[in-house]
């Protein structure tokens, strides 16, 4: 592997755009894919670790999008995923979605703890 200290990655993405890896793109997107799920693998492992009841995440990655970006309180953690409910500071939408005094399960690499 090169010494890529000074290599930024506005520098791999305009190398990529110049056409310099053309013959590599297939590699390059698969190394990509490869670390963004290890990436994700650990956030989520870390959640499970972290996370408590009563804390407040962000929610991120789910479908429907309007669930993304809102924030709501933990109910519950387990292995994988974690149920939530909304905060009477969500939107209508998604209270409606998730209901005032619901819940719903979400997995844990889709949220992302809000420091108080």
């Amino acid at each position: 592997m090169q010494d890529t200290t000074t290599l930024t990655a506005q520098d791999v993405a305009l190398a990529v755009l110049d056409g310099q890896f053309d013959a590599d793109l297939e590699a390059l997107s698969n190394a990509i894919r490869s670390r963004r799920k290890d990436v994700t693998a650990k956030n989520a492992q870390m959640n499970a670790l972290f996370l408590k009841p009563g804390d407040k995440v962000t929610l991120n990655g789910l479908s429907p999008k309007t669930l993304n970006g809102a924030v709501v309180e933990i109910v519950e953690v387990k292995k994988t995923r974690a149920a939530v409910r909304a905060t009477e500071d969500c939107s209508i939408q998604v209270q409606q979605r998730i209901g005032m005094h619901g819940r719903i399960t979400v997995p844990l690499s889709c949220v992302t703890k809000v420091e108080s």
